[in-house]
């Protein structure tokens, strides 16, 4: 497993504003934390390899990173770094996960995925 350093998270009322599950799920393609930045506005950092967003129905959205042996302290880098999935985080079970995108990810199991890409030898030189 690989660590992450990390810059200075923005203010609370400066990041993750609302945005649609919808609009999440209908992404095409690949897309970096610039390009989140761009289609939805300043993302909040969560804990780890995470940007979070608020959704519309008081959820939150977690844009889980792939894996990379870059430093993420450099925000000029970060957002250059690919985004894996999106799952939705309801408010009241954080531990209870949904995949909404990319289409191939949805409806598995987000532990196993994440330990793939995380754990494996390839992404952990």
């Amino acid at each position: 497993m690989f660590l992450f350093a990390f810059a200075q998270p923005a203010i609370a009322s400066e990041c993750g504003q609302p945005i649609s599950v919808d609009k999440v799920a209908k992404l095409t393609g690949t897309i970096t934390l610039g390009g989140l930045r761009a289609k939805f506005g300043e993302w909040c950092q969560g804990h780890g390899p995470v940007s979070t967003y608020k959704d519309t129905n008081g959820n939150e959205i977690w844009f889980f990173w792939k894996a990379t042996n870059r430093s993420a302290a450099d925000k000029k880098q970060r957002m250059k770094f690919q985004v894996l999935l999106a799952s939705v985080v309801p408010a009241e079970d954080q531990g209870n996960y949904q995949i909404i995108w990319p289409p191939e990810f949805v409806g598995k199991e987000i532990r196993d995925i994440l330990a793939t890409e995380y754990d494996s030898p390839k992404n952990n030189p």
